[in-house]
């Protein structure tokens, strides 16, 4: 079998003897001949009518297509005494001439990156204070980047009113008051639909955690300092969060409030705890206020902020935009709205403490529906929890 396809291989490439090919050029051959020499011979024309063979134009064409397959023919036909082709092993491509090379395109170098803050994925490495602890004041108050725009002229007076105040609380060594979003985050491609002109709060308020882990990254805050933020409608605030700190050393003091979780929570952060609006620990129990709080820097609140940074990345989360199942909703949180960066702070404190205290809604015949007891059955969230975190609500 190897040898008859050796064989075919060979009568294939042309080096065959009286391959099918060579016998129709051999009969076309003999054809044109015999044409050619009755055509020459004027004895046989009386008797062979060659005027009306070579006349018609059918047999002329093929005499035609007779001559330009002989002429192909001879072109292929090897010299006498040579036999058919073979074939040619490949040989290495030979480098050209230097003279004639084209010089090689320069290697193109990789973008380089905007650097941004680090994102929960991303392992924050703090610096650690070496000497004495520092408070550091926070607060920022803007419409948009551009600080000449009537809207940003009233919050300027207002970052300008806070850093008179905190002048009479020498408790506070840094002041961090920014009238714009720091440019690390805007170029931060986790927050451009926060930072879209005219959504509320500057991006749903998300710049509180974010702000707080670019600050940590850059060495300016440090584990061991203090973090004191306070809303600029919310400036009385200040010291008492100040004079709570002496009394109390839990890692966060914050403002308790009647309202109830559930009122002012969407469903769709209830179903992202893995919980429901009418859970005795989560939804019908306190929802503390987020326009001021008082944080201890340490491993602890470190993760509380890495968690709500990484929970406001979330637009839909975080934002006024409804839930997507419904049903999900509690029966008066319609009358309500979402309280974005607060209703995700809130879940996480209750993520991470067994006890969060009652609520009470004046306006609704559902008051105090967290009096049982809420940490039956409760235990810190395996991925949004803080285990050891401690908290003081004031």
């Amino acid at each position: 079998m190897d040898r008859r396809r050796g064989r075919r291989s060979q009568e294939d490439e042309g080096g065959g003897f009286m391959s099918c090919g060579w016998k129709v050029f051999l009969a076309l051959a003999g054809l044109y001949l015999l044409l050619a020499f009755l055509s020459n011979q004027t004895g046989l024309a009386s008797s062979f009518p060659m005027p009306a063979l070579t006349e018609n134009k059918e047999v002329l064409d093929r005499i035609v297509a007779l001559e330009a397959t002989v002429a192909r023919l001879e072109q292929r036909v090897p010299a006498a005494g040579q036999s058919g082709p073979s074939p040619v092993p490949p040989q290495a491509p030979t480098a050209a001439p230097s003279s004639q090379r084209l010089p090689e395109p320069a290697p193109v170098l990789p973008a380089v990156p905007v650097p941004s803050p680090p994102s929960p994925a991303q392992a924050l490495v703090p610096q650690t204070r070496a000497g004495a602890a520092k408070l550091h004041l926070l607060s920022h108050r803007s419409c948009s980047q551009d600080q000449t725009q009537q809207c940003n002229l009233g919050f300027i007076k207002e970052m300008e009113a806070m850093k008179k105040e905190a002048d009479t609380a020498p408790q506070i060594q840094e002041r961090h008051l920014y009238t714009s979003l720091p440019d690390e985050l805007m170029n931060d491609p986790r927050w451009q639909q926060h930072v879209k002109p005219k959504v509320r709060g500057r991006g749903y308020w998300f710049w509180k955690a974010a702000i707080s882990r670019l600050l940590l990254a850059k060495g300016v805050l440090q584990l061991g300092d203090d973090l004191l933020y306070v809303d600029a409608d919310s400036m009385p605030m200040m010291k008492h969060l100040i004079r709570m700190s002496a009394m109390h050393k839990q890692d966060i003091i914050i403002a308790a409030q009647p309202h109830c979780e559930h009122v002012w929570t969407k469903g769709d952060i209830f179903q992202r705890f893995g919980t429901t609006w009418n859970d005795l620990h989560y939804g019908l129990t306190q929802q503390p206020k987020a326009q001021a709080f008082y944080m201890r820097l340490n491993e602890r609140t470190l993760k509380v902020l890495q968690i709500w940074e990484m929970l406001m990345e979330d637009f839909h989360l975080v934002s006024d935009e409804p839930s997507r199942n419904k049903d999900l909703d509690g029966p008066w949180f319609k009358r309500k709205e979402n309280r974005h960066d607060q209703s995700l702070l809130s879940m996480i404190i209750k993520a991470s403490v067994p006890k969060s205290g009652s609520c009470k809604e004046p306006d609704f015949p559902c008051d105090r529906l967290g009096d049982r007891d809420e940490t039956a059955g409760w235990s810190v969230h395996p991925e949004l929890g803080v285990p050891g975190l401690t908290v003081k609500y004031v």
